[in-house]
């Protein structure tokens, strides 16, 4: 396990982007004194002819490759673009996780570059490598498992870091495998578990509630400092929920939007709002889906404090009233 000595500062970064109608992408950064130490990318969209917002954000840090690259699932609004943008910002140090279950699996997509990365993956599982300009780790995940962790001193005082991710299991991978049918690739999606101190981060993805119930007891967090709602507020995820026990809180939630399906319910976005002290909704207003927004969340590691930051006009925000 890796061991950081801090100077100043620790701080944890979040942030959230939504596409307005559809498209969703999360960039994760740990810095140790203003120097990213762990840059993390679960999923990807771009729109064409618009800022590259993702590309923006990583430059004004500095990142130019990666650490982790994690791809939840293969639907459009996590994948477009993701394959150009894997070849340009991995090296041979970077993870490109995926739901093990499209290993050696072929299929007929309509996303182009859920098809490119599926036969990436293939090959390079065969040893076929020179189509392709990517020489990253590729690392299949399936069930609950560690990612990353490491340790951090300041003085007396120690930190923990840790990632962790949240899947179906290989056997439940291996009973639905032969069924390719679109509707059910959320069954499949990877949720992060991210740990410092005694806080948790949960990246939903789109899991749902057949996932959400399969997960180890041992793995659910009484409270979530942090959570990027699962498939965008449907009602067929309100079961992580019911981690948060009675003396339990959610500190930040965030919803991005599709529209398609007319997500996030507004049902959704009451029961949120009312487990969150802060709930971040990204607008799914089809008059504004060439536009981007983003909620970024600083965590003071040290300190112990939480800020946001938004960009963007389509973010509206629920906040729990306190209580005298």
């Amino acid at each position: 396990m890796k061991k950081y000595f801090i100077n100043k500062s620790l701080i944890l970064e979040v942030i959230t982007v939504g596409f307005g109608g559809i498209g969703e992408s999360i960039i994760v950064l740990l810095k140790n004194d203003d120097k990213v130490l762990i840059s993390i990318l679960v999923d990807y969209y771009e729109r064409p002819k618009t800022q590259n917002v993702i590309s923006k954000i990583l430059d004004d840090n500095n990142v130019t490759h990666l650490d982790i690259i994690c791809w939840t699932h293969p639907h459009t609004d996590h994948s477009r673009g993701l394959f150009n943008f894997l070849c340009e910002r991995s090296d041979s140090n970077t993870q490109f996780m995926y739901p093990a279950y499209l290993i050696g699996l072929s299929w007929e997509t309509r996303d182009l570059d859920s098809k490119k990365l599926i036969e990436l993956i293939n090959s390079k599982q065969k040893g076929i490598l020179k189509a392709y300009n990517f020489n990253g780790i590729l690392k299949p995940i399936a069930g609950s498992m560690e990612l990353y962790r490491c340790k951090f001193d300041y003085y007396s005082k120690k930190t923990n870091f840790s990632i962790h991710a949240l899947s179906p299991s290989l056997s439940e991978v291996e009973k639905k495998m032969v069924r390719n049918d679109e509707n059910e690739i959320n069954d499949f999606s990877i949720a992060l578990k991210i740990c410092f101190g005694e806080s948790t981060i949960i990246l939903a993805g789109d899991i749902q509630n057949n996932s959400i119930s399969r997960v180890e007891e041992h793995m659910r967090p009484e409270s979530i400092e942090y959570l990027k709602v699962p498939h965008h507020g449907s009602d067929s995820s309100f079961d992580i929920l019911e981690w948060i026990d009675d003396g339990g809180y959610i500190g930040t939630s965030v919803v991005t939007a599709y529209s398609r399906c007319k997500l996030p319910y507004p049902s959704s976005l009451i029961k949120y709002s009312n487990k969150s002290k802060k709930l971040y909704s990204i607008s799914k207003d089809d008059k504004l889906t060439n536009k981007f927004a983003y909620v970024k969340t600083i965590f003071d590691v040290l300190s112990e404090t939480c800020d946001h930051q938004i960009e963007g006009s389509l973010i509206t925000l629920y906040e729990k009233k306190q209580t005298s």
